[in-house]
């Protein structure tokens, strides 16, 4: 998978966000990662924007934001659970009226037409490394295009003794299927006139090849819809008939 451009954000992020765009069978994917700030959601709201704005341009194709941003999302009812929480880190995740939760940063991410792919895979902490200050809990989120959300094939947070013991967050992994977009009917047929028109100028060589008496052999991989040179050998004899031509070199078709 080849890397097409990469740079970081250059955003005031209280962390940081670096944007990279990939190479794949479906077309460039360009993948966001960052990480908002764990104490202000209000800055968390100002970073999620500038987030948004990163990946507008590739709304209407393959892109991907990820990263831990220290936020809840706003579809899952949290109160219970913020209000377990000791003071200094409940104020993480209130607004400054003291009793809504904070989730405006997840909703304006999503208003901005990206789409939860880890909506249902699980909490991301505690882990038994540390984040024992946190209720069980999603902080880390994968979202993504609409275009690319179709490719999506699997999704999961993973638990496992390593993943147990990496970090205070668990990782979330997706995976997605990128096959090359499927071809119009208008290119379908396009194809098929440009096939016609080969095999005319095809018959027209061999009888021009005929007419002159050469015994050159043309292999032709049809399904690739072109034609591969050949060692082209001549007739030790002196018939031209391609049928006593001598020492043919075959060619293998690239792969």
């Amino acid at each position: 998978m080849a890397v097409l451009a990469a740079a970081p954000v250059r955003r005031p992020f209280h962390h940081a966000a670096q944007r990279v765009v990939v190479g794949t069978a479906a077309g460039p994917l360009t993948v966001l990662g960052t990480h908002l700030d764990p104490y202000s959601g209000t800055r968390r709201l100002v970073e999620a924007g500038w987030a948004a704005g990163a990946v507008r341009t590739d709304r209407d194709g393959l892109a991907l934001l990820a990263g831990d941003l220290n936020t809840l999302d706003p579809y899952a009812e949290h109160a219970d659970r913020v209000g377990r929480l000791p003071p200094g880190y409940r104020r993480r995740h209130l607004r400054r009226d003291g009793r809504t939760v904070e989730t405006r940063a997840v909703a304006r991410l999503l208003a901005a037409g990206l789409v939860d792919l880890g909506a249902d895979a699980g909490p991301t902490v505690p882990t038994a490394h540390g984040g024992a200050e946190f209720p069980d809990v999603r902080l880390d989120y994968l979202l993504a295009t609409p275009t690319l959300a179709t490719h999506l094939t699997h999704v999961e947070v993973v638990r496992t003794p390593h993943t147990d013991h990496a970090s205070d967050h668990y990782p979330l992994v997706a995976e997605f299927a990128l096959t090359p977009p499927a071809r119009s009917q208008e290119q379908v047929e396009q194809d098929g006139q440009d096939d016609r028109g080969d095999e005319g100028e095809e018959d027209h060589q061999e009888a021009a090849d005929a007419a002159a008496g050469r015994s050159d052999l043309r292999v032709t991989e049809s399904h690739r819809r072109s034609h591969l040179p050949v060692h082209r050998s001549r007739s030790r004899g002196s018939s031209s008939s391609c049928a006593q031509s001598r020492n043919i070199g075959w060619v293998s078709p690239p792969t």
